[in-house]
């Protein structure tokens, strides 16, 4: 999906990064909403700090740092300072929503571990799914194999 048809259904640049951030990276809706000014480093990387004990996220994507270049001059302490969670909430939902996805009937498909758990679906190596989604609890980690075990 391109930015055209995230405008359609009526998201900003701001919501396109954000959803592309949580397509590509795993990380959880408010770590990329909590993103600060000052870990932002232009071409180089964007410092997102863990939640709940995991792990920070490194953003290294040279399309999404650059995007963020052209309007994080404006802010002064949190980079998507223009929208909060609900309205990113509601906006990732429409999206998936028209393409069809799959909300509802299993817990985890919800909006917020969307992406988390359909990038974790198919792992059953509980080191490489710590690293894929951030996480220091080995308890969290059974959570997700059980979770695909069952799927």
């Amino acid at each position: 999906m391109n930015l055209f048809d995230f405008i359609k259904l009526g998201g900003s640049n701001e919501l396109y990064l954000i959803y592309l951030i949580l397509q590509k990276y795993n990380c959880r809706i408010t770590e990329v909403l909590n993103a600060k000014v000052s870990d932002f480093y232009p071409d180089k990387f964007l410092l997102l700090k863990g939640s709940k004990h995991s792990h920070n996220v490194i953003i290294r994507d040279s399309f999404i740092l650059q995007e963020i270049s052209k309007f994080v001059k404006d802010r002064k302490d949190k980079i998507f300072f223009f929208t909060n969670y609900n309205r990113t909430y509601r906006f990732i939902k429409n999206v998936l929503d028209s393409q069809h996805k799959i909300l509802f009937g299993n817990k985890n498909r919800k909006v917020t571990h969307y992406f988390r758990y359909e990038n974790a679906l198919l792992i059953n190596n509980k080191d490489f799914l710590s690293d894929l989604l951030y996480h220091k609890s080995e308890k969290s980690n059974q959570y997700y194999l059980i979770k695909n075990r069952r799927s």
